[in-house]
């Protein structure tokens, strides 16, 4: 006899393993070898078969029943599942389910909570994913929260007002951590807060509570340990509604100050104040944004990624205030630091054609054109008639010796400024590891840096229903199981203006186009280049970039969540030569 339980789902959709879409979802390509990830996306000599998001061969391709509901129900309490509908799931009164029977929402829904929490995703409840399902953590639901990202006060003197405290600590110690916690974000911004009387009317207003507390059902608190606090985005619109900007902690915690102890209250508010104040989760675990809380921390500091996402909203400081009381520890992410061969900001010298010695700025106010990987690890920038070999062991990525080069000088027959670029990712497929170059009404394909015979090509041959002069491209690469059974067909998305379309190279087909900023939630307009990197996906505008966290497919659509946008030097070592 089976059991049932409730999963979200996008839209009235049935087992998707039976649907044709039920086969897709965000895959990556597996490293092998641990030791080459920093220069290999894959080992060219013995390429792997890819895995679903990095499983290795001889891995036990099953989940048990148990965990598959635990993590459903996590995912689901936490938004990271979509929520607009309810399907019922048969769960086989087994002790085992293979993985390649799990729906399709299930694995999107995983690796977004794997992307959004800094771990590695394989689309897999592991033991690293499992551990991270067991912190305490924000209460933020991230798919109601998704609609109001990139909302901001629009004004920087904000006002405040504490209601109660919380009964297991001094009523004045909880009022100066609290204060304490508005003081992190004004040390680093040009914030100001003035607190207020209690019958007076706040911007922010901060509540302990327990259960449930006139604010819906699903926002209840739980009690002790998992769910510490939450707190509501700044409005959206011009008006400010109840709830806007307020901050919730649980008054069932066992709140602390200055010790290891139960949870630290300075650490807890400090965060649901970013929330407060516009900021999603952050990505990098190290972050005070990260969803989870890892402990306290006697020398707690803002990490980079935190000072960075306040003051993209706001701007730095207003006064001569140093920031760096507040920067990052040293396990923080670094700064962009201007390499220190000057190369890498001049063309290679060209005895043959002196007027090539030109400076060139990767991010100067002339956009990205693209990006693009080959089989050997490689990772190419493109911008004008110049490309840059990129290091990609880790973000930021930085351009190696002796770059830019001139295009034509490694792909003679390429025009300058290309629209896009993909490399194909399908190991059981004849197009595995070519790159295909868009500009204008034709495209070009290579096998690495060899044009195939042919090319040339126009696009409305070689790719039906895609325009011409697209803006940016990126694959979804194929995932293959074992025995080469393929769990989903690579995609490939074009991306043009404030439209997307979805181009299926199997069938060699594409979607009807659909609105970028009405499906996918968060996402930045205009999008000048994307990026296939490893496990992740980008979207790169002038002076911005996002990452993709979900893509999911539901009835020939595509939903997307995308990531809070950063600064272009947290993804590329910029130049900053004079």
């Amino acid at each position: 006899m089976a059991t049932r339980f409730w999963l979200v789902h996008l839209a009235c959709v049935a087992l998707l393993i039976i649907l044709p879409f039920g086969s897709f979802r965000p895959i990556s390509e597996e490293i092998v070898d641990d030791s080459n990830a920093s220069s290999a996306e894959i080992n060219a000599a013995a390429p792997p078969v890819l895995q679903p998001r990095g499983r290795k061969p001889e891995a036990l391709a099953q989940i048990s029943s148990e965990q598959f509901k635990l993590a459903a129900d996590y995912l689901i309490e936490f938004g990271y599942l979509p929520d607009e509908n309810f399907t019922d799931y048969l769960v086989p009164d087994m002790p085992f389910i293979p993985e390649d029977q799990l729906p399709e929402e299930f694995i999107s829904g995983l690796e977004w909570f794997q992307r959004q929490n800094g771990l590695t995703v394989t689309g897999r409840v592991d033991d690293e994913t499992s551990d991270a399902m067991k912190l305490p953590r924000c209460g933020k639901h991230e798919q109601r929260m998704s609609y109001n990202v990139g909302a901001k006060w629009k004004k920087v003197s904000l006002t405040y007002k504490i209601i109660n405290t919380t009964a297991l600590l001094p009523d004045k110690l909880v009022r100066e951590e609290l204060i304490k916690a508005l003081k992190v974000w004004e040390n680093v911004s040009p914030l100001k807060f003035v607190e207020v009387g209690i019958n007076q009317t706040a911007d922010i207003d901060m509540f302990f509570v327990s259960g449930q507390h006139n604010d819906g059902e699903r926002n209840a608190f739980d009690g002790p340990g998992r769910v510490l606090g939450h707190a509501f985005m700044p409005p959206f619109s011009k008006t400010k509604k109840d709830l806007d900007g307020d901050l919730h902690l649980d008054n069932d915690e066992k709140w602390s100050i200055n010790e290891k102890k139960g949870v630290n209250l300075l650490q807890a508010a400090a965060h649901e104040l970013g929330h407060s104040l516009g900021l999603d989760h952050s990505t990098i675990s190290e972050a005070l944004m990260a969803p989870t809380y890892k402990g306290y921390k006697p020398l707690f500091q803002l990490h980079q990624d935190d000072i960075e996402a306040i003051q993209a909203l706001y701007g730095k400081p207003s006064t001569k205030t140093d920031a760096s009381s507040s920067s990052a520890s040293s396990g923080g992410a670094s700064k962009a630091v201007t390499p220190s061969v000057t190369s890498n900001s001049k063309v290679t010298e060209d005895k043959k054609d002196p007027k090539k010695q030109t400076i060139v700025n990767l991010c100067s106010e002339e956009p990205i054109d693209t990006f693009v990987s080959t089989m050997d690890g490689s990772i190419y920038l493109f911008k004008g008639e110049y490309f840059w070999d990129l290091s990609h062991g880790k973000l930021p990525m930085s351009p190696k010796k002796k770059y830019p080069q001139l295009i034509s000088a490694k792909w003679k027959e390429l025009p300058s400024s290309i629209d896009a670029a993909v490399r194909m990712q399908n190991p059981t497929a004849k197009q595995d590891g070519k790159i295909f170059f868009f500009k204008g009404d034709r495209y070009w394909k290579y096998d690495n840096d060899k044009i195939e015979p042919g090319y040339p090509k126009l696009i409305k041959e070689g790719f039906p229903g895609i325009p011409n002069s697209v803006d940016a491209a990126f694959t979804q690469p194929a995932i293959i199981a074992k025995g080469n059974k393929v769990i989903r067909e690579e995609r490939i998305f074009f991306i043009k203006g404030k439209k997307f379309f979805l181009y299926d190279p199997v069938a060699g087909n594409s979607s009807s186009p659909q609105m970028l900023q009405d499906d996918w939630f968060g996402v930045k307009l205009p999008i000048t280049a994307a990026l296939s990197l490893k496990n992740e996906m980008y979207l790169i505008g002038k002076k911005k970039f996002q990452k993709i966290l979900l893509l999911t497919y539901s009835q020939n659509r595509v939903y997307g969540n995308i990531h809070q946008a950063k600064n272009l030097d947290q993804l590329i070592v910029c130049d900053t030569t004079k």
